[in-house]
């Protein structure tokens, strides 16, 4: 019985990350096809400059997260969480069809709201993907089902921008990107399919926009009441704070370096590769380190590269791609690293019955972090600083919250999981 049980786990464990993999590779080639359209082909959306552009489509990834976090953790919840995941996959399909439709008439405006309907997709399917991993993971394996699942998922990310940029500009590419992302979507929706289901966790939950805005006006509340996962929900803020000023300063950082702009490219997949490289790390050596340990090695391993960074820029003549897209590795593989026992730790640490809606926390909260990288990107040249002063200081700070993060957390998630079967 129990041997059958761990290969049902294990099938739907696989289907999950395959599933989310697709849905992820196919948002990232949507939205790359529609900045090089927008950069290179001059496509327009709504009348908007190419900047305003851009700019909308990163709210339209960013926003849902914000506004339908709360609620789709209510959901996941209150409905059997295999049955949530199933929803959105199918809505996947249609976001597929829309942004095929939209690059087949070359349509800005249409591509602009397939993105937009992704970000929503995303959005919903969050709390119900990462609340139904500890369901379906074997006794013990949720950190190293966390790190398989965010290593698929930058991975999906970065080849669904490299292939976007590149397919999109030829005729033949386009007719790829079309008949491909539905395909690829259709595909995830099957294998949703396979995810084994369990009955609801809370189907006496009520819904509605009155218990929407209780949960915001509760939200304060509800982490004080849960002080276990302050610390891993301050870390996992803080990696998308952090992420998000590495990667909208890189085309800056490039260009005033005096670098050609592709290599740009070539320091996103350093820090991609970094992140995934470190995810799967976590999921193999978590468990056999003591926290204090892991928290003395992230600390320099974090630290020392944004400082190269900076050392680079005020050496005459030191500033090299390569030493560059290293030291962005190491620091990327760090931070993938810390993020992955601290997502299983929002996951173990609160009741099995409002999981989903401590994920939706977490994903609000990273979502309003994001826009506050934002503010510190539009605001750093007032106050003197240059990229690399940036980048210095994002390093040490990052370097001490994973640290810290890392060290508050792990004892309590160990405690919590001896003995424990996944809920």
């Amino acid at each position: 019985m129990l041997a059958g049980q761990s290969a049902g786990s294990d099938r739907s464990l696989a289907a999950l990350l395959a599933a989310q993999t697709l849905s992820s590779f196919n948002h990232s080639m949507l939205r790359s096809a529609l900045l090089t359209l927008v950069s290179f082909r001059g496509l327009t959306a709504f009348g908007l400059t190419p900047e305003a552009t851009i700019a909308v489509s990163t709210l339209a990834i960013v926003l849902p997260y914000i506004f339908l976090s709360l609620p789709a953790g209510r959901m996941a919840d209150r409905f059997a969480r295999a049955s949530v995941v199933r929803a959105t996959m199918a809505l996947d399909v249609l976001v597929l069809t829309l942004g095929a439709a939209a690059l087949g008439m070359g349509d800005g405006a249409l591509l602009l709201v397939a993105l937009l309907l992704g970000g929503i997709q995303a959005a919903l399917l969050g709390p119900a993907k990462y609340a139904i991993l500890p369901d379906i993971s074997r006794p013990g394996a949720l950190i190293s089902s966390n790190g398989w699942m965010s290593a698929s998922n930058t991975l999906a990310i970065l080849l669904g921008m490299v292939l976007g940029n590149l397919l999109v500009l030829d005729a033949a590419g386009v007719r790829a990107l079309i008949i491909g992302g539905v395909v690829l979507a259709a595909i995830g929706c099957a294998l949703s399919l396979m995810i084994r289901g369990e009955a609801a966790k809370d189907a006496a939950l009520p819904l509605g926009p009155a218990t929407l805005l209780a949960d915001y006006r509760a939200l304060a509340a509800r982490l004080r009441a849960t002080p276990l996962i302050i610390w891993p929900m301050i870390g996992s803020c803080w990696f998308w704070f952090q992420g998000t000023i590495w990667t909208a300063l890189m085309p800056l950082y490039v260009a005033q370096a005096g670098q050609p702009a592709h290599h740009v490219s070539f320091m996103l997949l350093a820090s991609s590769a970094g992140v995934a490289l470190g995810a799967l790390c976590a999921s193999r050596l978590v468990s056999r380190f003591q926290p204090g340990a892991l928290s003395l090695v992230l600390l320099p391993l974090i630290v020392l590269p944004g400082l190269d960074f900076w050392l680079m820029a005020v050496t005459p003549g030191a500033q090299a791609t390569p030493r560059a897209a290293f030291d962005l590795f190491v620091l990327a593989m760090g931070s993938g690293f810390y993020l992955v026992p601290l997502t299983a730790a929002i996951q173990r640490l609160t009741p099995v019955q409002e999981r989903a809606r401590f994920i939706g926390i977490s994903h609000t909260l990273s979502g309003l972090s994001m826009c506050a990288a934002g503010l510190v990107i539009l605001l750093y040249p007032a106050i003197g600083l240059s990229v690399t002063d940036i980048y210095a200081l994002v390093a040490l700070s990052t370097g001490i919250v994973a640290a810290l993060s890392l060290f508050q957390t792990l004892g309590p998630f160990r405690r919590a999981s001896v003995g424990q079967p996944a809920q």
